[in-house]
């Protein structure tokens, strides 16, 4: 598997964009907060690529109070957008979503060890490193997923989306334990 790391994640709090590094500390991309109609704001990243300078964006789409039970997600690559969204029911317990890219299939599936499993076509390709409580984050990548590759990219972003619903999961959570103690 290769190895890519986040230079710094502090969730964009001083910085406006976070670097992603390869094993060798080389500058394979950047991440950025972005803006986009119809999608939520605060929860909208981009990947762009250094050498090609192209870029995929990833965001959580508008929906209200339903997104609490389903959210949505739209991805942005050469002109054309994709969906993906939350599995209904598994969402619950764990951090779950599915939909198709380019290559077919991909889905995220948070483990027991809190590591998110990314699947392609039913196999697994990598998973995404990152402990609720701790500011590492790693990606490991079979050698069947391509550097520029939108599916690549997506992997990612995915990470932010992973933290959005791990704080809003203890919100809501923490709302529970209040009105039921």
């Amino acid at each position: 598997m290769r190895t890519y790391t986040l230079q710094d994640d502090s969730y964009f709090s001083k910085k406006s964009r976070v670097m992603l590094v390869d094993e060798a500390n080389k500058e394979i991309g950047c991440i950025q907060k972005e803006s986009v109609e119809g999608y939520e704001k605060k929860h909208v990243f981009s990947f762009t690529w250094l050498e090609h300078e192209e870029c995929v964006t990833l965001g959580i789409k508008k929906k209200g109070v339903s997104r609490l039970v389903k959210a949505d997600y739209g991805v942005v690559f050469n002109d054309r957008t994709y969906q993906l969204s939350d599995r209904i029911g598994r969402n619950l317990l764990y951090f779950s979503v599915r939909g198709s890219l380019q290559a077919g299939e991909i889905r995220f599936e948070e483990n027991w060890d809190e590591d998110v499993e990314i699947y392609i076509k039913g196999e697994k390709t990598g998973f995404i490193k990152s402990k609720k409580n701790d500011s590492k984050v790693t990606y490991d990548f079979e050698p069947s997923i391509t550097e520029l590759s939108v599916e690549f990219a997506v992997s990612v972003l995915m990470y932010y989306m992973v933290k959005i619903y791990r704080h809003e999961a203890n919100v809501v959570g923490d709302l529970l334990e209040d009105l039921f103690s």
